[in-house]
C-alpha cells in the first residue's frame, strides 16, 4: 500500500490525518480504539504521595489487548526466530507512517494497533538496530516532546519493558491518562540540584529562564526514580548524562559515555543477549508550558531497574500475576491484561512489584552520592532532607 503521509512534516494536525485514515483502512486497529472507551479503571492509593496522608494515587487499567507485549518473551533465540514487525518487509500492509528526521536516527511515526491511550504512537527507527539510548537520540526525544506538547514521549529499555528490544523505538500517549505526568504535584519530592529560576504566577506561567534547570528524586514513591526539568535541551541532556553515567557505574552495565558533546550513533548495533549495553531504565518526556508563545520547560522522568520483571510474575497458580512494568507502570498506569489480576490487585501487590524491578536501595544511594559528588559514609548516617513543591 502506498503511504500516503511521505511527504508529511510531522505536527499535531499530520497525526490527527494518520489516526483518521489509519482507523478507516485497518480493521484491526479501528477494533481496538473502537474498544478503548469500555476499558476498565480502578484507582488505588499508594506510598509516596504530598498530600497529610502520604498517599498517591495510582490507576490499573484492564487491557485484553495488550497481553501479547506483557508476556513477550525477549531472549535472543526468541527474536531470531520471528520476523520483526517494525521493519518494513514485515510490517502489515494496512499500516502508514509519517517520516521524521532525528539528529542521526530516522523514524517513523506509526499508530500503536494495540493502545493504551486513546492515541498512542509507535516511534521506530527506519534502521534495523537494537533498543539503545545515546545522547542524540534524547535530542530527538526532547524534540519530539516540544513538537507534540499533547503527547508524553517514553522509552523502555531493551530489559526494562520493551516488547520489541531488538528494533529501536519511542512510543507516545496523549497527555492526561499517566498519574506522574498528570497529577505531577501529588509525588512527593527530594530535590539534589537547582540552577536558574521558574516562575509560575498568573503574569508568568512556567516562564523559565534560559539556564533553568532542577534535579530531584521521587522519594517514598519507588527507588531510583529521577526527574529532570529544564528550560534548556543541553542542559538536560547533560544532566540525564550525569544520571546515566552514575547508574552505568553502580550498576556495572553500559559504558558510562553519554555527552552532548560526543556524537554517537546506535544505528548499527545489533540486539545481542542481556542487554548489557546500558544500565536498566525507563524515561519519559513531556512539556510543560503554555500552548502559546515559548513559555515552559520539559519535565525528563527516568526510572532506574533492577529487575524486568516481579517475583509474582512467575510466580504459581493463584499467586500470579500478569503485570509486566514498563514506563507506563512506573509512571503510575499499571496494565492488566487479565480481568481476574485487574479484580483482586492491591495496593501491597502494585508496592511490591515496584519494589521488585526497581533498583535496590545501596544502588540509588551509589547513584546519588555520585550525583551529589559526595564521600562514601554507610546507609545509616544519610539524612537527606525533605523538600515538597510544585
Amino acid at each position: 500500500m502506498k503511504n500516503s503521509f511521505d511527504n508529511i512534516i510531522l505536527n499535531k494536525a499530520a497525526i490527527d490525518k494518520l489516526f483518521e485514515k489509519q482507523l478507516d483502512i485497518w480493521e484491526l486497529a479501528r477494533n481496538n480504539y473502537a474498544s478503548l472507551p469500555n476499558i476498565k479503571y480502578r484507582e488505588v492509593k499508594l506510598r509516596g504521595g504530598s498530600n497529610k496522608e502520604g498517599e498517591v494515587v495510582v490507576k490499573i487499567q484492564f487491557n485484553p489487548h495488550r497481553i501479547v507485549s506483557s508476556t513477550a518473551d525477549i531472549d535472543a533465540k526468541t527474536l531470531n526466530a520471528r520476523d520483526c514487525f517494525f521493519c518494513k518487509q514485515f510490517r502489515p500492509k494496512e499500516q502508514l507512517s509519517i517520516g521524521y528526521k532525528g539528529v542521526i536516527t530516522d523514524y517513523l511515526v506509526q499508530i500503536n494497533p494495540y493502545p493504551i491511550f486513546s492515541k498512542h504512537l509507535v516511534i521506530q527507527s527506519i534502521t534495523h538496530c537494537r533498543q539503545e539510548i545515546d545522547s542524540t537520540r534524547v535530542e530527538d526525544m526532547l524534540s519530539m516532546a516540544r513538537l507534540l506538547k499533547d503527547y508524553v514521549i517514553f522509552y523502555n529499555g531493551p530489559n526494562s519493558g520493551a516488547s520489541v528490544p531488538d528494533h529501536f523505538h519511542f512510543q507516545a500517549g496523549l497527555k492526561g491518562l499517566l498519574p506522574l505526568e498528570k497529577n505531577f504535584s501529588t509525588f512527593k519530592k527530594e530535590k539534589i540540584y537547582e540552577r536558574g529560576l521558574l516562575l509560575n504566577n498568573k503574569k508568568h506561567n512556567n516562564t523559565a529562564s534560559n539556564n533553568f534547570i532542577r534535579l530531584y528524586t521521587l522519594s517514598d514513591y519507588t527507588n531510583g526514580a529521577f526527574i529532570i526539568e529544564s528550560s534548556s535541551k543541553r542542559a538536560a541532556i547533560t544532566k540525564m548524562g550525569e544520571i546515566y553515567s552514575a547508574f552505568a557505574v553502580a550498576s556495572k552495565r553500559g559504558n558510562g559515555k553519554f555527552s552532548p558533546d560526543i556524537i554517537v550513533s546506535s544505528d548499527s548495533n545489533l540486539f545481542t543477549e542481556g542487554g548489557e549495553w546500558e544500565p536498566m531504565m525507563n524515561i519519559l518526556c513531556w512539556w510543560v508550558g503554555s500552548d502559546k508563545g515559548n513559555e515552559g520547560f520539559w519535565r525528563i522522568a527516568l526510572f532506574a531497574r533492577g529487575e524486568l520483571r516481579a517475583s509474582c510474575y512467575s510466580a504459581s497458580g493463584e499467586d500470579r500475576i500478569i503485570i509486566s512494568p514498563a514506563c507506563v507502570e512506573m509512571a503510575g498506569l499499571f496494565i492488566t491484561p487479565l480481568e481476574k489480576d485487574f479484580e483482586r490487585v492491591i495496593r501491597r501487590d502494585l508496592e511490591r512489584i515496584l519494589d521488585d524491578v526497581s533498583v535496590d536501595k545501596n544502588i540509588e544511594l551509589k547513584i546519588l552520592r555520585m550525583l551529589r559528588k559526595q564521600p562514601a559514609v554507610s546507609v545509616g548516617i544519610i539524612h537527606a532532607p525533605q523538600i515538597n513543591f510544585i
